[in-house]
């Protein structure tokens, strides 16, 4: 057995990793694929649960997900999950790498949603270095 390095080069759409582990078969290790890769900067993945604690902390499963697509990607990531009575928007330094965690309003007017979105976005921008300004199409929820 040797050990093989699958990242391919260039490529946001799923990766193979630099797992750096000796395998027979390459097709037995999964492709890493986030929801959602930001022109390359900044990674997002989508939860449906009701909240992002689970007993009081974090759910652990979601973090090393994130954790493992950041560092396949080089990226930093983000975990957005529908809001569920309380707006959680905390980040953590992950190996040089950020993780943050962020709800979206779902269940509210769509004045909320709308709002809720507009953070989400200013999250984005702030994290990728992006100015709000940039390439911005205003929606109205009216």
């Amino acid at each position: 057995m040797r050990s093989k390095n699958f990242y391919p080069a260039n490529t946001y759409k799923s990766v193979r990793s630099n797992w750096a582990v000796a395998v027979q078969v390459e097709n037995h290790l999964p492709a890493l694929k986030p929801d959602i890769v930001i022109e390359g900067k900044m990674l997002l993945d989508a939860k449906y649960y009701a909240s992002p604690l689970k007993n009081g902390v974090l759910h652990s499963s979601h973090l090393y997900q994130l954790a493992t697509y950041c560092r396949a990607y080089g990226l930093d990531g983000l975990l957005v999950y529908p809001e569920s009575g309380t707006v959680f928007r905390e980040f953590y330094d992950f190996d040089g790498r950020i993780l943050g965690i962020q709800t979206v309003n779902l269940s509210g007017s769509r004045q909320a949603l709308h709002q809720s979105l507009q953070q989400l976005r200013a999250t984005i921008c702030e994290a990728t270095g992006q100015a709000e300004s940039e390439n911005r199409q205003d929606f109205n929820p009216s």
